[in-house]
């Protein structure tokens, strides 16, 4: 990953965490991957999970970890809980 790309990756990755700080009740953590998913989803778009942390401590633990790693993806990457 050059340098560019992973700005772009460090740029789209604050912003998500921001939107999600700033409203947690509006998302859950997935339990299989460890995703932040929108609630009106009921399975998750990366792992196919159905179960799912509705936990708004957990949601912004999530968020916050999105924003220490500069991957394009957090299954995977956040510690499990």
């Amino acid at each position: 990953m050059n340098d560019a790309t992973l700005q772009k990756c460090i740029d789209q990755r604050t912003a998500v965490a921001d939107e999600v700080l700033k409203q947690p009740w509006h998302f859950h953590v997935c339990d299989s991957c460890l995703a932040i998913v929108e609630r009106e989803q009921p399975v998750c778009p990366h792992c196919h999970a159905y179960r799912f942390h509705a936990d708004l401590l957990d949601v912004v633990f999530a968020a916050r970890m999105i924003l220490c790693t500069p991957y394009p993806r957090t299954e995977a990457v956040i510690p499990r809980f």
